[in-house]
């Protein structure tokens, strides 16, 4: 979209799949046919460096999907190509991921200083604050989006002190 999009930009906010369909149909000229998890991109493309509300939520549910991931699985039906299920939050620099199966340990990474995240910053006391932030902010993307599942996930799983 020359003239439309600046070229040889690069947007620092976090963004997923879910958000194409909305731009798509904005570019298109075309209502959403019904309500959808996603943003219009539109704001971001046409400046990329804008402010950007909205942390990217990501749910890893196999291939269920909908009223289909009410309930969580047990067992082996928990895993999907050997990942278990879970939900991951992106804001800003941080990466929250939160398995959706008992016993499995949270993760929050810096992807700033450790992009290669091998740093978990969940199992350190002095990021108890921000682990307690992104829970809640996940739990609260949940239910904006109606996860049938997210008042039926097992307790948070810390290691540490």
């Amino acid at each position: 979209m020359p003239g439309r999009i600046p070229q040889g930009s690069v947007c620092p906010a976090p963004v997923g799949g879910v958000d194409l369909v909305p731009t798509f149909f904005h570019f298109a000229g075309i209502d959403l046919p019904w309500p959808m998890h996603g943003h219009n991109l539109s704001p971001l493309l046409a400046e990329p460096t804008a402010d950007w509300p909205h942390p990217m939520l990501m749910t890893a549910t196999g291939r269920k999907y909908g009223s289909d991931t009410d309930v969580i699985p047990t067992g082996k039906d928990a895993y999907h190509g050997g990942a278990p299920w879970y939900v991951m939050l992106r804001e800003g620099r941080y990466k929250y991921v939160r398995p959706l199966i008992p016993n499995d340990l949270e993760e929050l990474y810096d992807l700033r200083e450790d992009p290669d995240e091998l740093n978990n910053l969940a199992v350190k006391p002095e990021h108890a604050q921000r682990l307690n932030q992104f829970r809640a902010a996940a739990i609260a993307q949940l239910r904006k989006n109606n996860a049938g599942f997210v008042d039926r996930m097992t307790p948070p799983v810390r290691a540490g002190p």
